[in-house]
């Protein structure tokens, strides 16, 4: 099953889950199987505590390090925070920055309260650069507040058939409750990437953005070092750090035309981990 649809869903034939509605069981709207295990690469020790390496074509698990732990993800968290935002709102909706965006802690590319931006300008920051700022505004403008645009991300890793994942914020800040797994990512992941304009923003190196008034200009660069040091292989999709998470990465990934989406969690260096995961792919293909 899961193999039919990775394909579909990275090649857009399988259409986004509905919103969820208060009425519906989640057994009545989708439930999707882990993907099928087979162990086909040999990788050099990483140090990473968790990984995991998906054919993306064929939908199978080529690698696997306990992928079924529980840990916290950092700003992977965003990827979900994304979905939500493509799904329920419209791009060219006008978003006022709120006051409560400059108390917010982290990665912030310094937005100004009262500034006016569309969804799409404070989405594309939000994938490329990881800006918490623009993470914190969206679920704002979206819920209200935090606590009820969390709900509605659990919501939809329920709907996914997430039962590892749970979120408490939009960004990803370390919480109890803020935690998923490599595999149950991998399958967030491929769904998110079935959005066109989601798999156009991971890939963007950098990306400039100006307040409706034009007068306040910020441009961003992407977090992940791999789409500028292997621009051909490498294509997204999302970092994430925290004390809690460590070094997170994850990672769309063409060997020979073939796509990959690569899984690291709780590294000392997701990028090495990544590439010495790439290498083992791209000796398994030669």
């Amino acid at each position: 099953m899961f193999r039919a649809i990775s394909s579909l869903l990275l090649f857009g034939a399988l259409s986004p889950v509905a919103p969820f509605a208060q009425n519906q069981e989640v057994s009545d709207l989708i439930t999707v199987a882990s993907p099928p295990i087979e162990s086909r690469i040999s990788v050099s020790e990483i140090s990473a505590s968790g990984a995991l390496v998906v054919d993306v074509d064929s939908g199978k698990v080529i690698y696997s390090y306990a992928a079924d732990l529980k840990r916290p993800i950092g700003s992977l968290a965003k990827i979900m925070t994304a979905i939500v935002v493509l799904e329920e709102l419209d791009l060219n909706e006008v978003v006022v920055i709120p006051k409560s965006a400059q108390k917010v802690e982290g990665n912030v590319i310094r937005l100004l309260p009262g500034e006016r931006y569309t969804v799409r300008d404070l989405l594309l920051v939000l994938l490329v650069a990881s800006a918490n700022d623009a993470a914190h505004t969206l679920a704002i403008h979206h819920s209200g507040d935090i606590e009820s645009f969390a709900k509605v991300m659990n919501e939809r890793a329920e709907v996914l058939g997430l039962r590892k994942t749970h979120f408490d914020n939009p960004i990803g800040f370390d919480s109890t409750n803020q935690y998923s797994t490599p595999r149950e990512l991998a399958w967030l992941s491929m769904y998110a990437l079935k959005n066109e304009t989601l798999r156009e923003f991971v890939s963007k190196r950098s990306a400039t953005i100006r307040d409706l008034a034009k007068e306040h200009t910020i441009t961003a660069y992407n977090t992940n070092r791999l789409l500028s040091s292997h621009p051909s292989h490498f294509f997204g999709l999302k970092t994430g750090t925290t004390d809690g998470a460590g070094q997170c990465l994850i990672s769309l990934a063409y060997d020979r035309g073939k796509p990959y989406l690569l899984v690291v969690l709780k590294s000392a260096d997701r990028y090495e981990d990544t590439l010495r995961l790439f290498r083992s792919i791209s000796a398994s293909n030669a």
